[in-house]
């Protein structure tokens, strides 16, 4: 099997920053308005790329992404100043693993903090995917592992502490805070990972091979607890490939983009500035999309607001076509097909829907009991009206007024009445059931031919 000689990744964590967070990181000396992706650090490079990424993303998506020039906006992206920590896992410490730049990426609700990660030296695949598996633990996957810990110039540390402690600079109740909303993948970071290796280009049974090595951090053909040879097969199979020298396979919440030989085609370039911006939002997408999931089922928050809150995510971050470039548009929806976002998507929309109906129904139910109640009350009053009515008229020239019986004929007469419509009011009410049910009956067979 080929070795790999290059290997870049790019971790993705979600953060729940606040407005005052997010203003204090804008003022802080740590932090710097950046308008274009973290792999352009010359101030001369800026605006080449970012004519590059305006041409590649739609236009809803480029302010959000990429931020301002102007820095005007209400959401931005910041990237880090402060000192880079390293990886040193070997007997004799050799450095095999960097973080070299932050990015923050500050959008509605969440935050998305990319950091970029360099692997140092020539190694097998395995040995790419068992150092990548270390440098995205955030927390223990269980209560007797160790998380590695990251080496500083004064210290040792988790990576997610330096990442509240000196990347953040987060206060001590606003760490524990922002640490519960980042287990939204579990113990281990969203990954994408931008690997060269020295394989035949055209041979993509043995590519195929290298890039589940890195995805899993052992060799397919051992013997070991994990995916069957049926997923594995399947993961093989929905790998992407656009031209012959690079491919794409994903795993969960990591996706390896494979180079093989000589860069062509815009790679790895592309992978670095555009592709990485497509994995911001996807991972950004499966977040937001997970919690609306819960806030449908949450009795406590108003159905209408979260019809509206997620009318307008939709509209903004959920576009069917993200990008122009043909190629980075079938990536984009390869990696929502996998992180199953547009079932997640049908599955809101549909409890949505069950809502409102409920509410509907709900609605038509309490307009039913106030019609029933002011009709029991205009059966109640209606002979009284009558009876006011009748002697309140000018009656003093009618023939039968001198008539001594005339007004216990006249008396007789509007009592009946009265009480037949106080009766007829009793009887819908007791026989309402039998009444809805004939109506519904006579209505279905016209609402069946209608429809």
């Amino acid at each position: 099997m080929g070795m790999v000689t290059d290997c870049t990744a790019y971790l993705a964590i979600p953060l729940r920053l606040g407005r005052s967070d997010q203003d204090r990181l804008s003022r802080s000396i740590k932090w710097v308005r950046w308008p274009v992706t973290m792999s352009v650090r010359d101030e001369r490079d800026w605006q080449a790329n970012i004519d590059d990424i305006r041409n590649f993303l739609i236009a809803s998506l480029r302010d959000e992404l990429c931020g301002s020039e102007a820095g005007a906006r209400k959401w931005g992206r910041l990237s880090a100043t402060t000192d880079f920590p390293r990886l040193d896992l070997r007997p004799d410490y050799e450095t095999w693993a960097t973080i070299v730049a932050a990015d923050l990426v500050l959008l509605p609700r969440f935050s998305i903090l990319l950091l970029k990660a360099e692997l140092h030296g020539c190694f097998s695949a395995q040995d790419v995917g068992a150092m990548l598996g270390k440098i995205c633990a955030l927390e223990p996957t269980h209560s007797s592992a160790k998380v590695p810990l990251w080496t500083l110039a004064d210290r040792q540390t988790r990576l997610i502490d330096w990442v509240h402690d000196d990347l953040l600079d987060l206060e001590e109740s606003r760490r524990h805070q922002v640490a519960r909303e980042t287990r939204w993948f579990g113990a281990h970071a969203p990954m994408m990972i931008v690997a060269h290796a020295d394989t035949d280009p055209t041979s993509f049974d043995e590519n195929s091979k290298i890039s589940l090595g890195i995805l899993f951090g052992r060799s397919i053909d051992d013997r070991f607890s994990g995916p069957t040879e049926s997923e594995l097969r399947a993961i093989r199979n929905a790998g992407y490939r656009e031209w012959s020298n690079w491919s794409v396979h994903t795993n969960g919440t990591r996706s390896v983009v494979l180079i093989n030989g000589a860069g062509l085609h815009g790679q790895p370039e592309n992978a670095h500035n555009l592709y990485s911006l497509l994995f911001i939002l996807t991972i950004y997408q499966n977040v937001r999309l997970l919690e609306y999931l819960d806030m449908t089922s949450d009795t406590a928050i108003e159905l209408r607001d979260v019809r509206r809150g997620f009318d307008r995510f939709r509209r903004k971050f959920l576009p069917l076509k993200a990008t122009t470039f043909p190629t980075g548009g079938r990536l984009y929806q390869r990696w929502r097909e996998l992180a199953e976002l547009p079932r997640i998507q049908r599955d809101i929309e549909d409890e949505i829907q069950k809502a409102e109906e409920l509410e509907r129904a709900d609605n038509e139910h309490y307009e039913a009991k106030v019609l029933l109640a002011l009709t029991i009350l205009a059966a109640i009053f209606l002979p009284a009206t009558l009876i006011t009515g009748f002697f309140g008229m000018n009656i003093g020239d009618m023939q039968t007024w001198g008539d001594p019986w005339a007004w216990f004929t006249h008396s007789l007469v509007l009592g009946f009445m009265g009480s037949l419509t106080l009766l007829a009011g009793l009887l819908a009410l007791l026989l309402r059931t039998r009444i809805e049910t004939t109506i519904r009956r006579l209505l279905e067979p016209k609402r069946s031919q209608n429809e």
